[in-house]
């Protein structure tokens, strides 16, 4: 009795598919996912930061003479100043950062108290409230990269598998 002829390569190709995910390096991989949910993050980040609008302000002080303010400033300094640290592994977690290092960034995300009254030359104007709400940017941008990414780290882990699997 003959049993035929059997062609053992494509099994054998398999095999090597399935050694490489053996080999697949999920430290590289976790550091690439959490750089890149900085990325977004930042980006996020950027868009809602508000660049000030400086136009030149002149008044007249109580002995006459002229002072003028932001004749030569422009904003968008602390838009400009955001940064992403490098990935740490911390135990099982993988953390970055993005961070503004910024004297008053966190007066304008969390807001901050002033003096209700007293004028502000750079302004033109008196302040009115006691208290100026924050923005929230990043408060609010994290909220949203919480939600969308374990989504998207299955689309990449699944990408990943199947670039495996067909020999990518």
């Amino acid at each position: 009795m003959k049993w035929g002829k059997v062609d053992f390569r494509q099994l054998e190709k398999l095999q090597e598919r399935i050694n490489r995910m053996y080999e697949f390096d999920r430290e590289k991989f976790c550091r690439d996912c959490a750089h890149e949910l900085a990325v977004i993050l930042y980006k996020k980040v950027v868009e809602r930061t508000d660049v000030g609008d400086y136009e030149e302000i002149s008044y007249i002080k109580k002995d006459g003479s002229v002072l003028v303010y932001n004749a030569e400033k422009q904003g968008g300094e602390l838009r400009k100043s955001w940064t992403i640290k490098s990935v740490e592994k911390q135990g099982d977690v993988y953390i970055c950062e993005v961070i503004n290092p910024k004297e008053y960034a966190s007066y304008y995300e969390y807001g901050h108290r002033q003096e209700p009254g007293r004028f502000v030359p750079q302004i033109g104007k008196k302040l009115k409230n006691a208290w100026v709400e924050g923005k929230f940017i990043l408060t609010i941008s994290e909220k949203e990269i919480q939600s969308m990414a374990p989504g998207y780290l299955e689309m990449k882990l699944k990408t990943k598998l199947e670039d495996m699997v067909n020999g990518k």
